[in-house]
């Protein structure tokens, strides 16, 4: 019985801090981004509570980063330069309301509305509006088997909404900085540094086609990225034999889905690479 019982309390501590799976169950928001610029001030974000309880809703702002380690992989960092923490709109933006209770399957409008100075240069800048719940009733782990003991777990669950803020002209464009492969689990990783130029963040879409020597097609990938101000993108690609192969990377100022409203245009930038595959040493070369 005590075996079942902490099986239990493990399996509802995973569900705490299993994140955002657990939130879409929760709570849905929509949109899940806002753009607001000079003319369009203000925009309503809906929040609805998709369970048979009523939760406990806080609206709060930030500003966060769009980071990469060393093999691409993305996290949110608050923290950045002064040239990086000039691109902050957060202390320009308010909401309303910023705490509300939600009956079950009910749902509220909230407001995000921006006062972009006069004296900003244009360009873009980010915020985040900041989606939190509770359950108004913690969860009880209470049972037969439990031998009286009870335990409560709250399930505080968050949700961040990137707020683009935008003044006069805008304009963005990418550059190709570097590229690097190695083998990983999935085959080979493709390591493209990006930075992106102008005023305003970049979102687009990276694909790259690998083929050998002889122009067959061995393989491509593709993927959404947005680069606030430089990032590692990885494209993954089954393993590859030895030999030597070429590469065409090219970016494109489109995203699929709803992301496709965000996007400001911009050329499409291409590079091409030799690649040397020998053992698990991979070789890139910009060629000419």
């Amino acid at each position: 019985m005590k075996k079942d019982m902490f099986t239990r309390l493990a399996l509802l501590l995973l569900l705490v801090i299993g994140g955002s799976e657990i939130a879409s169950a929760q709570f849905e928001v929509a949109p899940t981004r806002l753009i607001l610029t000079m003319r369009e001030r203000s925009k309503e974000v809906n929040v609805v509570n998709t369970t048979d309880g009523p939760i406990e809703v806080e609206v709060d702002l930030g500003y966060k980063l769009i980071r990469t380690d060393s093999l691409g992989t993305m996290t949110l960092d608050s923290t950045g330069t002064p040239e990086e923490l000039k691109k902050s709109g957060r202390d320009w933006l308010k909401i309303y309301p910023r705490r509300f209770s939600l009956a079950p399957h009910a749902s509220r409008m909230v407001r995000v509305m921006v006062t972009i100075p006069a004296d900003a240069e244009d360009g873009e800048y980010w915020g985040r509006a900041i989606v939190t719940s509770n359950p108004v009733a913690p969860v009880p782990t209470g049972g037969n088997d439990t031998a009286g003991i009870e335990t409560k777990l709250t399930m505080r669950l968050q949700l961040d909404l990137p707020v683009i803020i935008r003044k006069g002209d805008v304009q963005t464009g990418i550059v190709l900085d570097g590229v690097q492969a190695r083998p990983d689990a999935e085959g080979t990783a493709l390591l493209a540094d990006l930075r992106r130029t102008g005023n305003s963040a970049y979102r687009g879409t990276l694909a790259g086609v690998l083929r050998r020597s002889d122009g067959s097609e061995v393989a491509r990938a593709e993927d959404q990225y947005t680069a606030e101000f430089s990032l590692r993108k990885t494209l993954h690609f089954p393993a590859l034999q030895d030999g030597s192969y070429v590469l065409t990377l090219t970016s494109e100022s489109v995203k699929k889905g709803g992301a496709n409203e965000a996007v400001i245009a911009s050329p499409t930038v291409s590079g091409t690479y030799a690649v040397v595959v020998a053992g698990r040493n991979i070789t890139v070369t910009a060629q000419e």
